[in-house]
């Protein structure tokens, strides 16, 4: 599945639902939402025990898709054409530098 797919459905969807009537800003909120259970989705995976991870990542990936999907909506609600985007933000990034940020960085506690 390609992100102009998931851009595609998620305009398909939208207009069948009476979604894409939505200003930018109230599906920004959707969006906002979604990574929020992204963040919880990466908690619970955290804390799954050896019998939980699988469907601990089966949630996440769930909950990640949501993100994507209304990251899309947001792009068809703005005119922006998010592949095209990507391409060029691809591009940027590979003469970029991040000063600060190293590979080890973590938010999970130390022990």
């Amino acid at each position: 599945m390609t992100l102009d797919e998931i851009c595609e459905n998620a305009r398909q969807l939208s207009t069948t639902h009476g979604w894409d009537q939505s200003d930018p800003a109230a599906r920004m909120l959707h969006l906002v939402s979604e990574v929020g259970e992204v963040a919880d989705a990466v908690r619970a995976l955290q804390s799954a025990g050896a019998a939980e991870v699988e469907d601990a990542k089966a949630a996440l990936g769930l909950e990640m898709f949501d993100v994507i999907w209304n990251l899309c909506a947001l792009a068809n609600t703005t005119g922006v054409d998010l592949t095209v985007a990507a391409a060029a933000k691809m591009r940027l990034n590979t003469t970029r530098s991040w000063p600060g940020h190293r590979s080890t960085d973590t938010l999970l506690p130390e022990g």
